[in-house]
């Protein structure tokens, strides 16, 4: 779990007042409950220019540090907005150039709070949020950039709220699926916006400012603010993620997966086939939703049997102490020796001992695949998927497409 802050100024101004930039201290040092690994910033400015910084530190140690710094100067004489962000580490180190934002080609900086289950096939990138950064800035490029958008959240699979900053635009974006709050607080001093609506309208009345309206963003619904106009009513645009049809046709759903549209049909051979799913997995968009009835023949089909799966994501667990990871929730899906299950919408779970299996924390980040025996299989009634859990796992290391023991 991660947070997000931020404050936009609501009326055109030469830069930030004092009260706008203690507000913005108060609600960074606040939110470092959600997350208190690394904090960072961005500033946008009425010059259309951005100013970014972050350290693996939490906002008690950081603040000090950007108060009455160069950057934090720039914001009094020309701010009009700033993003703030306490990371709580998942996926990646925890070093500074693993703390958000993440900037893409010097033109957008973005913070993310969630954890992805797919990142590397959407970018291989150390850190979730980064992949996510680049393909949500790729969508905003395009011409039509609301079709853009709705094809990458339709290659999406995990949780996300997001905020960014589009140079190009000028504009500050945010958008969330059901898996993330976020929430924008209008108020007389401009616009608070956050994870926790109720720490947004505390720090408005702390610092005497009227709150006019509590919005709670909207899922899969763009908000656009743009700063060249400011103030607190943004542009709205609803999305509906394409999801990729399991179908041959190489078609895409409309928000339901598994019902094919129209298509090229996919010209690769069986044999690239194979060696594609070897090394990159398909997320578990592309497949099926799991009925009950088919949910029960899977069960049947797996229940106290070996499974092989795929490593997509891991959050820690715990840690001794030195600081070092122990044991580590893993998350994954499978491809093969899977009867029905592979077909299917499932996530595999367990918890693993990184000692016992004689694995650091950093090799976790590469591409590897487990093997252990089905402990349980629940039904997942919202997203229609199997939720398989393992004991007894070890571990493979995938080299070259090759599966080395």
């Amino acid at each position: 779990m991660c947070g997000i802050v931020g404050f936009i100024a609501k009326y055109k101004t030469s830069g930030f007042q004092y009260s706008h930039q203690k507000m913005f201290y108060q609600m960074l040092f606040a939110d470092q409950l959600r997350g208190s690994d690394a904090t960072g910033v961005i500033t946008c400015h009425n010059t259309g220019d951005f100013g970014i910084m972050k350290e693996a530190v939490d906002a008690y140690n950081f603040n000090p540090q950007f108060i009455d710094s160069d950057l934090d100067k720039d914001l009094y004489k020309n701010g009009v907005a700033v993003i703030g962000h306490n990371r709580a580490k998942t996926v990646g180190d925890n070093k500074d150039e693993n703390a958000h934002p993440f900037v893409v080609d010097g033109t957008f900086a973005m913070v993310h709070n969630g954890t992805l289950y797919n990142h590397k096939a959407l970018e291989d990138t150390d850190v979730d949020s980064h992949a996510l950064a680049i393909t949500f800035k790729k969508a905003m490029d395009e011409g039509d950039y609301k079709t853009a958008l709705e094809d990458a959240l339709g290659k999406v699979f995990g949780a996300f709220a997001c905020v960014w900053y589009d140079q190009k635009r000028h504009e500050i974006c945010m958008i969330r699926n059901k898996d993330r709050p976020l929430n924008f607080v209008v108020c007389e001093a401009g616009v608070l916006f956050g994870s926790e609506p109720h720490l947004l309208t505390w720090i408005a009345a702390r610092n005497n400012s009227k709150i006019e309206s509590v919005t709670m963003c909207k899922e899969h619904t763009l908000y656009r603010f743009d700063m060249k106009k400011q103030g607190g009513v943004p542009d709205e645009t609803f999305l509906s993620p394409k999801y990729r049809s399991s179908s041959t046709t190489g078609g895409y759903t409309n928000g339901v997966v598994g019902t094919a549209t129209t298509g090229e049909k996919e010209t690769t051979s069986a044999f690239d086939s194979i060696i594609e799913k070897l090394v990159h997995p398909p997320a578990p968009n592309d497949r099926k939703p799991v009925s009950k009835n088919s949910f029960k023949r899977i069960r049947a089909q797996i229940f106290k049997r070996q499974l092989n799966f795929w490593l997509d994501d891991f959050v820690e667990a715990d840690v001794d102490n030195t600081g070092k990871a122990t044991t580590a929730l893993v998350m994954g899906s499978s491809i093969d020796g899977a009867f029905d299950l592979c077909e299917h919408h499932h996530f595999v779970r367990a918890v693993i001992n990184l000692k016992t299996l004689g694995l650091k924390e950093d090799e976790l980040y590469g591409n590897i695949q487990f093997s252990g025996t089905v402990d349980d299989v629940e039904y997942d009634k919202v997203n229609k998927a199997a939720i398989v859990r393992m004991c007894n796992v070890i571990v493979k290391e995938v080299s070259n497409g090759k599966v080395v023991h």
